[in-house]
């Protein structure tokens, strides 16, 4: 799952959108098509225990900045980890996908705003009964949007902190192109540009110095854990084997339901958890 696009995420007003809401999720048929999601580093000890983790340059004008991402499949435009009928078939489920359609809007005098994918379908206009609403009577935000918010707000922070991490492993030059990913890479040249791996080699021959300073900044233990996470290239041949299985059937299980509410959790701390 690569970021939205600006224009297709709007802001979620009090007064344009008072009856406003958004429908339950019944499974996660919007990410089929994602062959990676992006991820953080609070994330990093969860994901690299199912997927492989590499990092994304996203170019900027004449600037870039860095990506972490889960792989979710070595194929473009398919996402190994997702059910046909929509069920997450992986152990650990991407902070990204648990918020969408949710994001958080950058405006330009700096400050960040709830914004809603206009893509998604989940969006009503007038909120019914079991219907989620952003806002009460009132106009204040209801608990769950809160709830929603203050996940977003320690994700965007978390998210500056793994930017600057990998910016320091592409500084210290230890970053290369993932070119051992698919069997036969002349094949699909263009998807292998768009991801790096930590190069394990220059890693070890970093200046003693060089490697306190990722150490301290926490761009060490990024690297680590992407260089840890290479071994789990093995699971998709694990899950062909299983959607192969699955297209045999005529009729796959139903999906179970799966909505923010048990996502987020009615009960216990609201901070932001990846468990």
């Amino acid at each position: 799952m690569t970021e939205s696009k600006q224009p297709h995420v709007f802001a979620i007003d009090s007064q344009q959108h008072a009856k406003a809401g958004w429908q339950p999720r019944h499974g996660f048929e919007f990410a089929k098509t994602f062959h990676i999601s992006p991820i953080v580093a609070d994330e990093l000890a969860h994901v690299m225990a199912t997927m492989p983790v590499a990092f994304m340059p996203i170019k900027q004008g004449e600037s870039s900045r860095w990506l972490m991402v889960a792989v979710l499949s070595p194929v473009p435009g398919k996402n190994d980890f997702l059910h046909p009928n929509g069920r997450w078939l992986g152990g650990y489920l991407p902070a990204t996908f648990r918020t969408y359609p949710f994001k958080m809007i950058h405006t330009p005098e700096g400050k960040r705003v709830l914004g809603f994918d206009s893509r998604s379908d989940r969006f009503v206009a007038q909120a019914e009964s079991g219907d989620q609403r952003f806002f009460d009577d009132n106009g204040a935000l209801t608990p769950q949007t809160e709830k929603i918010v203050r996940f977003l707000e320690v994700y965007e922070s978390s998210r500056d902190v793994t930017e600057k991490a990998i910016t320091a492993l592409a500084d210290a030059g230890i970053l290369k192109p993932w070119r051992t990913m698919l069997k036969n890479p002349e094949e699909n040249p263009d998807y292998l540009k768009e991801l790096f791996i930590v190069d394990d080699k220059k890693l070890k021959a970093l200046a003693p110095d060089t490697l306190a300073a990722l150490a301290k900044s926490g761009a060490l233990g990024v690297a680590y854990g992407q260089l840890l996470s290479l071994p789990r290239l093995s699971v998709f041949r694990k899950l062909t084997e299983l959607h192969n299985e699955i297209a045999k059937q005529q009729q796959p299980a139903a999906v179970d339901e799966v909505d923010l509410d048990a996502l987020f959790g009615e009960d216990g701390d609201d901070t932001f958890k990846f468990d």
